[in-house]
């Protein structure tokens, strides 16, 4: 094969694969602007269309979820959700949508149950989600009851405390709504409460370690309680404790 014709081939796919691309580019753009317009039917078949083209379109199947929800189609939505999350398993936006239309579908026609590492993410999504909700509302509540420092601030381990056992029933729950279930409750407690009691122990080994640092130590501990949550319900589905 010459050389001339192996250039002219070359040419030819580098063309056809940025034709296709600029399709798929128009198909999902269009079908953006018909989604915004509230209009559902032909937003769907847009992102069939870019679906089509590139199969690994990760926005298109999350979008078509989403039309597909607002249609009231909701297994057909779980499905997309979950061809994104396939596709991109840390799609923050697809992953709420997927806890959103569950809720939609009754018992017998949910999608089957997440497990391993998806499962897993979406427990620490949803428990960072509530630890951020819940520090922030016990961060105001010590402002509201002035529980403030000499210099007149809420001091951050108040926070703290609701971040720590914040995510404990979301962990709880994103395991047993979508997984297999099975976990128990006290060891997700047990699991979150533990790090800042050992961020507390850490801190109290320093030198000339006062009550302040220990709690310091255990306000930075509280940061990793959802990952502690998490590893406490599945230590526990797998029945360790």
């Amino acid at each position: 094969m010459s050389l001339k014709l192996l250039c002219f081939l070359f040419t030819l796919v580098v063309f056809g694969l940025t034709a296709q691309e600029n399709q798929t580019t128009n198909h999902f753009q269009n079908g953006m602007t018909a989604f915004k317009a509230r209009n559902f039917d032909q937003a769907i078949t847009s992102f069939q269309s870019a679906i089509t083209l590139n199969p690994l379109h990760t926005e298109a199947y999350n979008y078509l979820g989403e039309a597909l929800y607002e249609q009231g189609v909701y297994f057909e939505a779980a499905e997309a959700f979950q061809q994104a999350l396939k596709l991109k398993p840390d799609y923050g936006r697809a992953q709420v949508n997927l806890e959103v239309v569950r809720w939609k579908l009754p018992p017998e026609i949910l999608p089957p149950p997440i497990e391993g590492w998806p499962e897993v993410r979406l427990q620490l999504f949803d428990g960072y989600l509530m630890a951020l909700g819940a520090a922030m509302m016990t961060y105001l509540g010590g402002n509201l009851i002035s529980a403030k420092t000499e210099e007149g601030i809420v001091p951050y381990e108040i926070g703290a405390i609701g971040f720590a056992i914040g995510g404990i029933e979301q962990v709880y729950l994103a395991g047993e709504e979508f997984g297999y279930g099975g976990g128990r409750r006290i060891n997700v407690i047990a699991g979150a409460l533990l790090c800042p009691l050992i961020g507390g122990i850490i801190a109290d080994q320093q030198p000339n370690a006062n009550q302040a640092d220990r709690f310091r130590g255990a306000a930075y501990g509280a940061l990793l309680s959802p990952i502690g949550a998490v590893i406490g319900y599945h230590l526990s589905q797998k029945s360790i404790f």
